[in-house]
């Protein structure tokens, strides 16, 4: 019979693992004679690493002995802006020889004879663990920060290694049936694409009969971002900026990420995403996949707006899912073609976005499409948003 799990003894991490940080990127270290790959913040994402843009860095003397990554390494996230992202953690795969990482991650080199990698990258990314480690994060306005000392103190659950073992290879098969079940979702939604678009259509002949129709720019907040100087933007940081190259059709991808310097941030609070705020490209907007909108979640924050990057933020009467959907349709995205200015880079306005309309090809007049009266959420105001003061 198992032990309970309360039973078991705790231990600190320190006690079950080597702990350090990393390498801070600096000129010096621009890739030379000795360069090796480089893991950097945005390679640990929320479900787990992502290696299609990993940098080099130049090492120096015994770095790479005493600096390079091992399998089962737990890579940790040390601070964000959002509290429900810190200590975010991926454990690393060993696919990348000679790989070492930066001073904005904390390694976690579990000793195997008492804690299985496997385990303990299970309990880390646990939400009992997840609410320690919020608690435990110091913030200096709003960012959510921890240390190798904090890191050390963290108490571990150790039940004994067989029961480790049956623990993970039990979670393992949960987890690859739940992935199996989202491969199915996934499929499933494609399929509804069509019953969506019949759906948006009665709404709209439902919408005009009754006269209920109003330019986007009267529901939604619609803004985007300056032309920040590219001179000022760092290879690695704290605040990300939000660029047309990190918009996807239907996702935020980070894989090319700039940020923005903490000690400039201050005046630019307006700009920053919030959770559930729509994102569209305005450069080439609609691509061979589909239109690049996006809908932010906690894991994107913090970020800022850039030049040509639209933020969309619904009124506290709208609901923001279902104007995505009105969105992210055909005719939204023919209608922004239309409306396309520039040669050489094409692109589209705020104007556009705002005054979206669409033929009514009853009477031969453009309408407008949203119905805010219809769908309505909850309000929030911005000084209750975690992420609205950060950088105060």
């Amino acid at each position: 019979m198992s032990t309970p799990a309360d039973a078991w003894p705790r231990r600190p991490l320190g006690e079950l693992a080597q702990i350090q940080g990393g390498i801070q990127k600096q000129s010096k270290r621009a890739p030379r004679d000795n360069s090796y790959p480089f893991l950097r913040v945005a390679n640990v994402t929320a479900s787990g690493l992502d290696l299609s843009d990993v940098h080099r860095i130049e090492l120096f003397g015994d770095e790479l002995a005493r600096l390079r990554l091992q399998k089962g390494d737990l890579l940790v996230v040390e601070g964000n802006g959002s509290p429900s992202q810190i200590g975010r953690a991926a454990m690393w795969n060993g696919s990348i020889a000679d790989c070492v990482h930066q001073n904005h991650l904390i390694r976690v080199r579990p000793r195997s004879e008492v804690v299985l990698p496997e385990y303990l990258s299970l309990y880390w990314n646990s939400p009992t663990n997840r609410d320690f480690l919020t608690e435990i994060s110091s913030s200096t306005s709003g960012l959510h920060t921890l240390s190798v000392r904090k890191l050390q103190l963290v108490q571990v659950p150790l039940p004994p290694l067989d029961e480790q073992r049956r623990i993970v290879a039990t979670l393992d098969d949960h987890l690859s049936r739940l992935e199996a079940a989202e491969r199915t979702l996934t499929d499933n939604r494609q399929r509804l694409f069509p019953l969506r678009s019949s759906v948006l259509n009665q709404f709209r002949a439902r919408a005009e009969r009754v006269g209920d129709l109003c330019p986007v720019g009267t529901v939604a907040e619609v803004i985007s971002g300056p032309a920040f100087r590219s001179s000022d933007f760092l290879a690695d940081g704290r605040v990300r900026l939000l660029r047309g190259d990190n918009i996807e059709p239907g996702a935020l991808r980070w894989s090319k990420t700039r940020y923005w310097p903490d000690a400039l941030a201050t005046g630019y609070e307006h700009l920053l995403v919030r959770n559930g705020d729509l994102i569209l490209a305005m450069d080439r907007p609609v691509i061979s996949t589909g239109l690049k909108l996006a809908q932010a979640g906690e894991e994107d924050l913090p970020a800022l707006l850039v030049q040509r990057v639209a933020r969309i933020r619904p009124s506290p009467e709208v609901d923001a899912g279902f104007l995505y959907l009105l969105l992210n349709d055909s005719q939204f995205s023919s209608e922004l073609l239309k409306g396309q200015v520039g040669t050489q880079l094409p692109h589209i306005t705020l104007r556009s976005i705002k005054e979206y309309v669409e033929q009514d090809h009853t009477c031969g007049a453009k309408r407008v499409v949203i119905c805010p009266a219809c769908f309505a959420r909850p309000a929030v105001s911005p000084s209750s948003d975690p992420h609205h003061n950060w950088l105060r």
